[in-house]
């Protein structure tokens, strides 16, 4: 398979979350992509049917693999296992979720995984991070820049962007 540039979504809100978000880049790195570039880390209310609960940290990486979407999907869930995740439940506290919003311009959608991840132009939190990074870049179903889907978001939800920073470490990835 040739390289493809992906989007991934990482959030947090139990425990060390600025570790926890740097630990699934160093992981992510170490298991067959290359981390390119991380968005700045946004600190943001709960979205959802359960908006009791810690604020979360949000970020985007951007990522090159040659994997299938469906093998990187696996090996992101087993990232997020070893890292604490129990089950995978919306609308919950994690220690750590990992998301694909894009995977290059595919379009994918089975019975558990869509990508691009479905919901994503209603969510500030996923928005403002990728428009950090890919503000050109054209949503694969809504044929829209990303920075129009982050002016249109109808979400009024808080997004603080923080002074953590997460560090991509050089020559550690598993792709070429």
């Amino acid at each position: 398979m040739n390289s493809v540039t992906a989007y991934l979504g990482l959030g947090s809100n139990l425990g060390p979350r600025e570790r926890s978000l740097q630990n699934a880049v160093d992981s992510i790195q170490m298991n067959g992509c290359r981390v390119v570039r991380c968005s700045s880390v946004f600190e943001t209310e709960p979205w959802g049917a359960n908006p009791d609960q810690p604020l979360f940290l949000n970020a985007v990486v951007e990522i090159r693999t040659n994997e299938a979407l469906i093998d990187l999907m696996k090996r992101l869930q087993t990232i997020e296992q070893a890292m604490g995740r129990e089950g995978r439940s919306s609308n919950e506290p994690r220690v750590i979720d990992i998301d694909v919003l894009l995977f290059g311009e595919s379009v994918f959608r089975n019975g558990r995984v869509s990508v691009p991840h479905p919901r994503m132009e209603l969510r500030r939190f996923v928005l403002e991070p990728l428009a950090e990074l890919a503000p050109n870049f054209i949503h694969p179903v809504l044929h829209q820049p990303v920075s129009r889907l982050l002016h249109q978001c109808p979400d009024t939800k808080r997004v603080v962007r923080t002074s953590f920073h997460l560090q991509v470490t050089s020559n550690i990835h598993g792709d070429s």
